[in-house]
């Protein structure tokens, strides 16, 4: 994961989301995307989807529901 984090960084992401399991997700500093009124574009229990900032307040003012490439629509 960390190096997930370092190269999103590295390219100029401002956050990572993802979905997962709570507890493991929860150590690496990721919290519910649903605080930030943020949620999946398919069906996921509020418990395992998950965002992280990469960059301070990258999700002020950010809302909405992630859209993915159409490559992860397949």
């Amino acid at each position: 994961m960390s190096e997930l984090e370092s190269r999103a960084k590295n390219e100029g992401y401002p956050f990572i989301s993802i979905l997962g399991h709570p507890g493991y997700y929860a150590k690496l500093g990721y919290q519910l995307a649903s605080h930030y009124d943020i949620y999946a574009p398919f069906p996921a229990p509020d418990n395992v989807y998950f965002i992280k900032e990469l960059k301070t307040d990258s999700l002020a003012n950010v809302q909405g529901t992630i859209s993915y490439l159409n490559a992860f629509n397949d």
